[in-house]
């Protein structure tokens, strides 16, 4: 799909997305640091649960440095209700690690001065950092044009149309559909329409579309119809769920378990066969016993006939 053709695309879904939740609301102006950290809290998740995590975790402690001296346990139990805490604590605790060994400090306002190429690779050099945050840092933060994607709008993205993904395990590369995105969308409507792509994929009414029943029809999902299947989605969030996929005959596995069948069939006959054998072997042996029990008698009054 072409860019123009996904702008286009953007420019289509964007006013449906709009009636539907609005302009993004007053964004906090954090230092590049908190920034960072609020990134880490906000993936794959809205806006309104990462505010919370975030006031709840600097609640807890009494600063920066407490945090990165915390054990994770400490650190992701203030995030209680995040779908993977420990994971989130991790990342946390290894930015503020990585900033304090760089300088002793706990700020990265020094980017600032940087041209946004550099600011990145600075970026880049904080290890177990998702994708996602250091976009996010580098658009919220440093004014560069970026359209941070995470898993979950990355999957909205390409139900949407604008972006693909693999039709057989519906798995995404979200670095690229980043990037597709990226040359797309003007720098100036970046913010409000990764505020739209967040505030639709996060919805709670579509926790089945982009969470567990996640997948991709075959042929993937139509740009030409995006428009069409938003709207109809936004009015019955059921209408936008992909067909259930069949899962196809396995010949080699039914052949086995026919043989199989036809295996314990024979065994049975064989079983059913033997039983019979044995028991015509006992009534033979009976009625031998018997005539030879009848044969006794016979002999004995023979036996007195002659002595008379």
């Amino acid at each position: 799909m072409k860019a123009s053709d996904r702008q286009e695309l953007a420019k289509t879904i964007t006013p449906l997305l709009q009636k539907e939740y609005g302009p993004p609301p007053p964004e906090a102006d954090r230092p590049v640091l908190e920034t960072l950290i609020f990134s880490v809290l906000l993936e794959d998740l809205p806006v309104e649960t990462a505010e919370r995590a975030y006031e709840s975790l600097t609640g807890a402690f009494f600063d920066l440095n407490e945090i990165r001296v915390s054990t994770i346990a400490e650190i992701s139990a203030t995030l209680e209700g995040l779908p993977r805490p420990e994971l989130r604590a991790h990342r946390i605790r290894t930015v503020l690690q990585t900033v304090f060994e760089d300088g002793y400090t706990f700020t990265l306002e020094p980017i600032r001065k940087k041209t946004l190429e550099q600011a990145q690779k600075t970026l880049e050099g904080i290890r177990d950092l998702s994708t996602f945050s250091r976009q996010y840092t580098l658009q919220h933060a440093l004014s560069g044009h970026a359209v941070p994607v995470d898993g979950t709008t990355g999957r909205a993205a390409v139900w949407l149309g604008l972006a693909e993904g693999d039709e057989e395990t519906g798995e995404i590369d979200e670095a690229e559909i980043a990037d597709s995105l990226k040359s797309a969308i003007r720098k100036a409507d970046a913010p409000e329409f990764n505020h739209l792509l967040r505030a639709f994929a996060t919805d709670e009414r579509f926790k089945d579309l982009f969470g567990k029943k996640w997948a991709i029809p075959d042929g993937g999902y139509n740009p030409a119809d995006a428009a069409e299947r938003l709207k109809k989605t936004l009015a019955d969030p059921l209408a936008g769920l992909p067909p259930t996929k069949k899962k196809a005959a396995k010949p080699k596995a039914a052949a086995k378990s026919k043989a199989a069948k036809t295996s314990a069939e024979d065994a049975e006959e064989t079983s059913k066969a033997s039983a019979k054998k044995a028991d015509g072997s006992k009534s033979t042996a009976k009625s031998s016993k018997s005539s030879s029990k009848a044969k006794k008698p016979a002999k004995a009054a023979a036996k007195s006939s002659a002595k008379s």
